[in-house]
């Protein structure tokens, strides 16, 4: 009787412990579910902020090397985020995406270098590149590109966002000549090759920095032969 009782009560603990051993795992896996699903929220975030910064960003201001890494990521992160309801309106992008990823691996993309030519627009820009800045770092710290690549892009990011305000500069230097205010678009000139110049070891920054000094040169002698004018006047 006592053999019994011990065989029951063993029974009993041994029901108990696998109840509470379900019961675990199926706590566990209700976590890693939840885990899962804000981790795919989060990546289908990054993702529409990338579409809205490929949205945002000429050609002109982004490496093309980094535009298609985001493309990429973008893509390979779709067979992830696909089951979320929110992400119809990336999903429905997939074709255009693998089209513009086609094109940038072979070089066959119509380039837009459309340049900055207004504050607002300058801003957005400049905020742009800042969050690229950021996310470039971010693919470098988990292996999606290697640090030489990394530090190679941050390089023409960062040259990118200088050379954004160097046109808008030089945008509103030439207004400024429009408007016979030859004093005021030389200052503007001279600030953008102030800017151009820190990064003249970048390669794509000589044309701009020739550019910026024939001008200044240009608006210099004349206002030189104006001053002489007014002496001899």
């Amino acid at each position: 009787m006592l053999r019994l009782e011990i065989i029951l009560i063993a029974a009993g603990l041994a029901f108990l412990f696998s109840v509470a051993l379900a019961i675990s795992i199926m706590r566990w896996r209700k976590k890693q579910r939840t885990l899962q699903l804000e981790a795919n929220n989060l990546l289908l975030k990054r993702c529409y902020r990338i579409d809205e910064l490929l949205s945002v960003l000429s050609d002109r201001y982004i490496p093309i090397t980094t535009k298609l890494v985001l493309v990429n990521y973008v893509l390979e992160s779709m067979v992830t985020v696909k089951s979320l309801p929110n992400s119809i309106a990336l999903i429905e992008k997939q074709e255009e995406y693998i089209g513009l990823r086609k094109e940038l691996m072979y070089a066959e993309q119509a380039t837009k270098k459309e340049k900055v030519v207004a504050q607002a627009e300058l801003v957005r820009v400049q905020g742009a590149l800042k969050a690229l800045i950021t996310l470039v770092k971010a693919f470098a710290s988990n292996k999606t590109i290697d640090m030489a690549s990394a530090k190679q892009q941050l390089t023409m990011i960062r040259y990118g966002y200088l050379l954004a305000h160097c046109d808008m500069l030089m945008k509103e230097a030439r207004d400024d000549l429009d408007l016979d205010k030859k004093a005021r678009a030389l200052e503007k000139y001279r600030t953008a090759l102030a800017e151009m110049e820190t990064v003249s070891f970048v390669p794509e920054s000589n044309s701009v920095i020739n550019t910026l000094k024939n001008r200044i040169q240009a608006i210099e002698g004349i206002l030189f032969k104006k001053k002489q004018n007014e002496d001899n006047g």
